[in-house]
């Protein structure tokens, strides 16, 4: 599984990827959890290879492995009438993941809470990232009865509770509702700006 490129040199040995500097005549581990057996496909789009092997998936950018893309959270949150000036009527609230490179996440499902008289939302239970490449977690909100997603706010990654006290300016539609990373393959191309 060795790729070679005018910006990377990189091949697969057992479970570890590793990356090789021509110049120093050594080579590097880039991790070390890939599934043993496995051949690694590579294509290289402006400068950083994108991998997989079927099971993983991954990309280098100047010797740095990282993700392939952003993982969307999983579980519900919980969401609870609290002291505050909102509209009645029905409010639905997803979130996602934005990484450092500010990549945004798909969402998973949205949850739901009914106002009856003018109150707030207690938000409790936001999920949070596995991967430390994670820096925020974005929340969006519907107007009351609405179906359409707009921004709220960021929070910090480990910060589980958040109180919507009252109706947030609209901020920009959510664009990943349901997207998630691309699934890993045996064969790697690009073509039309698509790999």
């Amino acid at each position: 599984s060795l790729f070679a490129s005018d910006n990377d040199v990189l091949f697969a040995a057992s479970t570890v990827l590793r990356h090789f500097d021509p110049v120093a005549g050594a080579s590097s581990a880039l991790r070390a959890d890939l599934t043993a057996g496995q051949s690694v496909a590579y294509v290289e789009v402006n400068g950083e290879t994108f991998y997989s092997n079927g099971v993983q998936t991954g990309r280098v950018l100047s010797g740095v492995n990282r993700e392939w893309g952003v993982r969307p959270p999983s579980g519900l949150m919980n969401l609870a009438p609290v002291a505050g000036a909102l509209p009645t009527g029905r409010y639905q609230i997803v979130a996602t993941f934005t990484n450092a490179y500010g990549e945004e996440s798909g969402t998973g499902l949205a949850t739901g809470v009914d106002i009856v008289s003018p109150q707030g939302i207690g938000i409790t239970a936001i999920p949070q990232p596995v991967s430390s490449e994670i820096v925020a977690i974005n929340l969006y909100c519907t107007q009351p009865n609405g179906d359409e997603f707009y921004f709220m706010t960021s929070v910090a990654v480990g910060v589980a509770s958040y109180q919507l006290l009252v109706l947030p300016m609209l901020g920009r539609r959510l664009a990943t509702q349901h997207l998630t990373q691309v699934p890993a393959g045996s064969v790697l191309a690009y073509a039309n700006g698509v790999i």
